[in-house]
Formats: structure tokens, C-alpha cells, sequence
């Protein structure tokens, strides 16, 4: 009734209890109340073999919910990125396009087209 040490180890990617406890779950517990095994230590037994994998479950668990976090805020930040970008490229194309007005000699449109941009983006200055 010697209870062997358990270790959990890996199998192409299945972790499994090895090195089980020879005990069976009919025999008689000497140990504490006298009642057979199954009724008085198996459960208590299972838990602690088991309770390595579930800690190990419950790590996996949240580098899962973090990872997944971490992804959620890349995505946000690509977006915002995405669409400053577009922005700033709708900005320089009506900035060019009001150089190749003065360049083509429409100096009233470029005026015109100058400060609509003005009053659409006050805070840009074009030096």
C-alpha cells in the first residue's frame, strides 16, 4: 500500500499523469478513519495529482486573456494609425492640388481652393 510519487509529464502535446498511485479503491485506509480507500482518501488523493494541470490550465487561461488584451489594443492603435494616415494623405493631395493651380495659372481658383484649406484645417501650417 506504498503510494508511489505521480509527475505529470508531456506527450506530443498531452500532458499525463505518470507514476499513479498502486493503491486500489477497495482496500481498507490504515492512515486516518479505517474506512475503505474510496470512501475516505481517493477523492482528496485525485485532487492533489490533479491540482498541478488545473494551475497549469488556469496560467495558460489568462497568457490566453492577455495575449488576446494585448492583440485588441495593436488593432486599436493600427487603426487609429490607418486613419491619420488618411487623413494626412487627403491633406497633402488638396495642398498639391492648390500648387498645381498656381502653377497651371488659375490663380483665383488656388486662392479660392487656399482658403477653403485654411478653414478646414486651421491648425495645419503650410510652410
Amino acid at each position: 500500500m506504498t503510494r508511489v510519487q505521480s509527475h505529470w509529464v508531456s506527450n506530443g502535446g498531452k500532458w499525463q499523469l505518470r507514476g499513479r498511485a498502486k493503491r486500489r479503491k477497495h482496500t481498507f485506509d490504515v492512515r486516518s478513519s479505517g474506512k475503505k480507500y474510496k470512501h475516505c482518501c481517493l477523492e482528496k488523493d485525485r485532487a492533489a495529482e490533479l491540482a498541478p494541470a488545473v494551475r497549469l490550465r488556469v496560467a495558460v487561461q489568462a497568457q490566453k486573456a492577455h495575449r488576446a488584451a494585448q492583440r485588441k489594443n495593436y488593432q486599436d492603435e493600427l487603426l487609429e494609425s490607418q486613419a491619420a494616415l488618411q487623413e494626412a494623405r487627403a491633406l497633402d493631395a488638396t495642398s498639391n492640388a492648390v500648387v498645381d493651380l498656381v502653377h497651371a495659372g488659375r490663380l483665383d481658383e488656388a486662392e479660392q481652393a487656399a482658403r477653403e484649406l485654411l478653414a478646414r484645417c486651421p491648425e495645419v501650417h503650410d510652410g
